[in-house]
């Protein structure tokens, strides 16, 4: 079977994490390697022993897009799509132009946009605690976390994404979404 490739766009807290962990759950026989462009940029802060928030990894996707070309995360995600010997590699989470173009050289690759209700998507950042300043995150500093360079142009590259799913309900819901996805257009479920 070739390797199944799916790049994710989302805005925080749509689901991101759950689609991945979705295709564990309803391929559990295949392998899978879930690569995060995020986990590149939360190494660095770690490194640095600077505080892993949203700013931070925000301010650092910027200054190294604005260093080293709009394409610097891209070229390494790319390389750990080409060495993985996963059955399907997830790319979470698209970004930017340059992210989609480098998904597009592979052949057979599928855009997946996870859409999901802004009020929903600020309670679960509240309640998950994923990064050190999610948990007292208020409306407004949401707001300014919407508006951030890492996440303006999603709108515009979700508009060509090859699926959406839309992620408003419960997880049990959403799984049941990606298992027919995941049935119709790619993996034979035997």
């Amino acid at each position: 079977m070739a390797k199944k490739i799916f790049g994710i766009i989302g805005k925080q807290g749509s689901g991101k994490n759950t689609f991945v962990e979705s295709i564990s759950k309803v391929l559990p026989e295949r392998s899978l390697e879930h690569i995060k462009s995020g986990s590149i940029l939360v190494d660095v802060l770690r490194t640095l022993a600077l505080p892993v928030t949203r700013q931070n990894l925000q301010a650092l996707a910027e200054s190294l897009k604005n260093t080293f070309g709009s394409n610097v995360i891209s070229r390494t995600i790319f390389t750990k799509i080409v060495n993985s010997k996963a059955d399907i590699v997830v790319f979470d989470a698209i970004r930017w132009k340059a992210d989609e173009e480098m998904l597009r050289q592979f052949p057979g690759s599928q855009l997946v946009y996870i859409d999901t209700k802004k009020e929903i998507r600020y309670q679960r950042l509240r309640n998950r605690n994923e990064k050190e300043d999610e948990n007292d995150l208020s409306w407004d500093q949401f707001e300014r976390s919407e508006a951030a360079s890492t996440e303006i142009d999603i709108d515009k590259i979700s508009i060509r994404a090859d699926h959406i799913l839309t992620n408003n309900g419960t997880e049990s819901d959403f799984i049941q979404q990606v298992k027919l996805f995941l049935a119709k257009h790619y993996i034979m479920m035997d």
